[in-house]
């Protein structure tokens, strides 16, 4: 068998792996951008005069285009996120951000040979770790927030799945209409 140099150009094979992990890692900072927006609403919906579900719907609506830093800022100012966590968030913002604007410009070369692309793998799975962790960490949050709310979790996540099983339908039905 032949050993591949690491300053050999890499095979196909791991330069789909780097782009791969790449676009996990983005999925997690959009997950945990979209999470903030539901910890944010949940906050605020707990704190209102009328915390119904048109109240959760209407802030809801109103967060979803805030921007992370955004949300940061204004989960931020609610007693149950520490400056620790605040801290954090800034620095998983800031993740995101070299991500989706400077990653490639900054490692176009790493792309070139097996020592770089193996060298982004190992980067970027450190990443996806980090986010995954944030993430876990920002629903346990949302999670104390329902219970004291007196919102069980299950039919939290229940709506979640009837909201997801509502689009899935919408979406097959659009496929009716899409040439293969």
């Amino acid at each position: 068998m032949d050993r591949i140099r690491a300053d050999e150009p890499p095979y196909e094979e791991l330069v789909k792996e780097v782009y791969a992990l790449f676009g996990a890692c983005m999925y997690l900072g959009q997950v945990l951008e979209v999470g903030l927006s539901i910890l944010l609403t949940t906050l605020e919906t707990a704190k209102s005069a009328s915390p119904t579900k048109g109240t959760f719907d209407r802030l809801l609506q109103k967060h979803q285009v805030y921007t992370f830093g955004r949300l940061i800022e204004r989960i931020s100012k609610h007693d149950v996120v520490s400056s620790e966590l605040a801290c954090t968030l800034k620095e998983a913002l800031a993740t995101r951000n070299r991500l989706a604007h400077h990653y490639f410009r900054e490692n176009c070369f790493e792309l070139q040979t097996v020592a770089g692309c193996r060298k982004l793998l190992g980067e970027l799975h450190g990443l996806h770790e980090e986010l995954a962790t944030i993430d876990k960490e920002q629903e346990r949050i949302r999670t104390r927030v329902l219970k004291k709310i007196d919102v069980s979790v299950e039919t939290y996540l229940g709506n979640e799945r009837e909201e997801m099983e509502s689009l899935l339908k919408a979406a097959h039905h659009l496929s009716d209409y899409v040439e293969t």
